[in-house]
């Protein structure tokens, strides 16, 4: 795993000037600390290695992914899990918002078997569906259609054929008040009924984690500050908000977790991405009392 941590001055995250983001990469060539597979869990199949399979044939980056075993089909009435640590408490106040994205396949019996996530805020005791966890703002585990299927145990999943790479990205807010130190963790959880339908199960590769917090009031997230247009895009991004005031200010992410692109006092209607590489972004828009953040694509 790589981390890296990068100071820099930006009123966008919270209304104090200072800010920071923690980025973890797990790629899954290298060993990592903060990634566990509970190996006391009887019949545990997540496995880290090169995929052999026909739909799980390569991981997205590299050799190596983690997968509901490399080489066979999963079995029936399964239970499988790992867990991340995602977020290290080390200021005496803070206000994280916390992003998660990944690319993943997944080959279930539809409605039937699946993968999903928890996460849980104290120390691995109790876990909640991330579809149910109101810190989660508009996570869907259909994005196209903006619902969650429900599988046989009751959970909302990932669940039937992805066939390609899929793309996932999502991010949550809470609060943690002094003198808590309580690390906060996701579990990508992988359950199976009782029929055999010779599938592939779920493969996860290129995790990556990222927060932004500060010390002292923060701002409030909302998600009816502003839309994006054209997207993809290829030359000018529109930025439809409805501020004029010059708190208002703009930060893009790459996906390597990079500020790439800041813009301070911010009243205008479009911004220049003619000089960002092919890719998908995060555009953190803030007017300085609360602040949005979209997804973007920029294509050539």
């Amino acid at each position: 795993m790589k981390r890296l941590l990068l100071s820099i001055v930006l009123p966008i995250v919270c209304l104090s000037s200072f800010a920071q983001i923690l980025q973890e990469n797990i790629n899954f060539e290298t060993p990592d600390s903060l990634f566990q597979i509970d190996t006391s869990l009887v019949g545990n199949i997540w496995q880290i290695g090169r995929p052999s399979k026909i739909l799980f044939d390569s991981a997205y980056s590299a050799t190596n992914a983690v997968v509901t075993d490399t080489i066979n089909y999963y079995p029936t009435n399964n239970l499988s899990t790992f867990t991340i640590k995602v977020y290290y408490p080390t200021f005496s106040i803070a206000y994280p918002t916390t992003f998660i994205q990944f690319r993943h396949k997944y080959d279930t019996d539809t409605l039937h078997d699946g993968g999903y996530i928890e996460v849980s805020y104290d120390s691995l005791t109790t876990w909640t569906n991330i579809s149910n966890d109101p810190n989660f703002l508009g996570f869907y585990y259909d994005q196209v259609n903006q619902s969650n299927p429900i599988i046989s145990n009751g959970n909302a999943a990932f669940t039937g054929r992805s066939n390609s790479w899929q793309y996932e990205f999502f991010n949550w807010c809470y609060w943690l008040a002094w003198p808590d130190t309580t690390p906060v963790y996701l579990r990508f959880v992988f359950s199976s009924d009782s029929i055999q339908n010779n599938r592939e199960g779920w493969m996860i590769d290129d995790i990556q984690v990222w927060t932004d917090w500060c010390e002292g009031i923060p701002e409030l997230q909302n998600n009816n500050l502003i839309s994006l247009f054209p997207n993809p895009t290829s030359d000018e991004l529109r930025i439809n908000h409805t501020n004029s005031i010059s708190t208002s200010s703009i930060q893009v992410i790459n996906y390597s977790g990079e500020v790439v692109y800041i813009i301070n006092n911010f009243t205008g209607e479009t911004i220049n991405v003619r000089q960002l590489p092919n890719g998908i972004y995060l555009l953190k828009y803030s007017d300085g009392k609360g602040y949005e953040v979209k997804k973007f694509v920029v294509q050539h």
